[in-house]
């Protein structure tokens, strides 16, 4: 970006939007930063809860983290419940919103849903979990997509396609090592200019309420 500007220096309007867009890529690296910090200091005692109430606490630092440009859509089926952690919901979810903000660029669509889910014996063998009842959290995204290769790393520690200083490589791993712990498991679905969709499978607690 500071190369571009330096080229466009003798064209003041394209040199200002080239600072307009470095200042909101600056604002945008703390804002998530400041918005992980908060979930990570939330309680961290495990409790069975309804992610949907959590989903509805959080929708104030969603639309921050993803800011005016991105469209966002909210659906929410039943209302089982799950054992985990207000801390470890949110940041989880936090992560995945922030990387789909980060997949769109500029304008697009992210979606997140909750609805439940019945794993039969013939799923459970091909998620490698055990049959039941689960609630499903997915994030999706209109952005660029991932190739094979991306897909198939894309939740190893330290990871990213990102440009250097903008992240961690630690989301998307922190987020597996999560549901692994749970008992739960996470599917990727992504292609090249197709978006990319993350559901989150945890075990319910409860049949729906």
């Amino acid at each position: 970006m500071e190369a571009a500007e330096r080229r466009l220096k003798k064209d003041e309007d394209a040199a200002q939007d080239v600072r307009r867009a470095l200042a909101a890529t600056e604002r945008s690296v703390q804002a998530t930063s400041q918005i992980l910090h908060y979930a990570r200091q939330r309680a961290t005692e495990p409790t069975a809860l309804n992610p949907a109430d959590v989903v509805c606490g959080l929708r104030g630092l969603i639309e921050r983290a993803v800011g005016d440009d991105i469209e966002l859509v909210f659906s929410t089926q039943g209302a089982r419940r799950i054992v985990t952690t207000i801390a470890q919901l949110e940041t989880a979810l936090l992560n995945l919103v922030i990387n789909a903000r980060d997949a769109i660029h500029y304008k697009g669509r992210i979606t997140l849903a909750i609805f439940p889910l019945d794993v039969d014996d013939v799923i459970a063998k091909t998620l490698h979990v055990p049959a039941g009842p689960y609630v499903a959290i997915s994030v999706e995204d209109t952005g660029s997509g991932m190739s094979e290769e991306v897909k198939s790393r894309a939740f190893e520690p330290f990871f990213t396609t990102k440009p250097e200083g903008s992240g961690t490589g630690l989301g998307l791993s922190s987020v597996g090592n999560l549901m692994h712990s749970l008992g739960g498991t996470f599917v990727l679905t992504s292609e090249l200019g197709q978006g990319t969709k993350v559901e989150l499978l945890f075990p319910a607690t409860d049949g729906l309420e």
